[in-house]
């Protein structure tokens, strides 16, 4: 498939959505901060010292934007890159001490603005770090950031149209739907984790799947869960049958794979190698648990993909795809084509499942 150059990848998508999400968050929080206190100064018959209201709310507003823009940037190109690089702890501290230094630049920037606007009424800069309203708004914010933190951790926890689901209740109840599935499983997994050892080998995994995510985003899979050293990647409707998106996908994969194979072979002297199995029907989703909830799917489909993706080894292929998944791909407009290998026989199954690869 051919992109426009002027498309925007479902990844970079997600990161301006991101910072757009943050920055409108914390201005409308901005808002409501500054609506409750001018309420209250209302209230108690307080003046605002001078200032006009309509200068307390556009001044409320450019730091909350600031704020929020500044915010948005750290948390997904600086902080995010930290949180999955370092240990909780000392990542929180980095955090926090960033989040101490953006604070400062910002309250800077609206104390300019108020110089500028009402220069008479302007206080050193020292004085005004010390005033108690000043204390206050620096912890209030830092439990803004720590919570949109959370936030963001639980989202990438279940993953980004998985937590959306989750959070507006879709899959409470039961419901049926139809969906491609992806089974993605590292190659001699075994061979490799009795070559490098427990250890070494969960770090080789972890690695794996940090350079292979970005491209399982980029063609609009969600990640279902990570079994070992196995992924499976789900893509509703006919999502992942447009374009070839889910065969594009596969292919993403290995080419991010073999972009990292110096890295790989440098660090732990293997490069890694995926073989996957692709099914589409209609499975049940729906939440599971108490103690720890998500989001489940059953169904034969599940077993299904399961089992084509095992027979990769004894056909020789890294991807097999069934046949209602050869049958529903677009015929035009893509470089790779399927070729049928034959109907076979699947563990469990009576009839014959055609299967192709490409």
């Amino acid at each position: 498939m051919r992109s426009s150059p002027f498309h925007i990848s479902s990844q970079v998508r997600s990161k301006l959505t991101t910072i757009l999400l943050i920055t409108v968050a914390w201005s409308f929080v901005s808002l409501i901060l500054f609506l409750q206190g001018y309420s209250a100064l209302l209230q108690f018959n307080c003046g605002l010292g001078g200032y006009s209201p309509y200068d307390f709310l556009i001044g409320a507003l450019i730091t909350s934007l600031t704020a929020g823009l500044i915010g948005g940037l750290l948390m997904v190109f600086v902080w995010d890159k930290w949180l999955r690089s370092m240990p909780y702890n000392r990542a929180l501290l980095s955090i926090f001490g960033t989040y101490t230094i953006a604070y400062f630049v910002v309250d800077a920037v609206a104390g300019l603005y108020a110089r500028v606007t009402t220069p008479e009424l302007a206080i050193p800069y020292i004085e005004h770090l010390l005033e108690w309203q000043n204390v206050a708004s620096y912890l209030v914010w830092a439990v803004i950031v720590m919570s949109t933190f959370v936030a963001l951790l639980v989202r990438d926890k279940y993953g980004p149209g998985v937590f959306r689901s989750f959070l507006m209740g879709k899959y409470f109840h039961p419901r049926r739907e139809e969906r491609t599935i992806m089974f993605l499983d590292l190659r001699a997994s075994t061979a490799i984790a009795e070559f490098l050892g427990e250890e070494k080998y969960f770090r080789f995994v972890r690695d794996v799947f940090r350079i292979a995510t970005p491209s399982m985003l980029r063609h609009g899979a969600e990640i279902y869960q990570y079994v070992g050293d196995e992924v499976v990647l789900t893509w509703p409707g006919d999502a992942g049958l447009r374009d070839h998106r889910c065969i594009a996908c596969f292919f993403g994969v290995e080419e991010a794979l073999q972009e990292a194979s110096k890295y790989f072979r440098a660090e732990y002297d293997v490069t890694p190698e995926f073989k996957a199995g692709l099914h589409h029907g209609s499975v049940m989703v729906g939440e599971v648990g108490v103690v720890k909830r998500e989001i489940a799917y059953s169904g034969d489909v599940m077993n299904t993909t399961a089992r084509i993706q095992a027979k990769c080894n004894a056909l020789g292929v890294n991807l097999l795809l069934s046949g209602v998944v050869h049958d529903r791909l677009p015929v035009n407009g893509v470089d790779r084509q399927p070729r049928q290998l034959g109907a076979v026989r699947l563990r469990g199954k009576q009839e014959q499942v055609p299967l192709y690869t490409v």
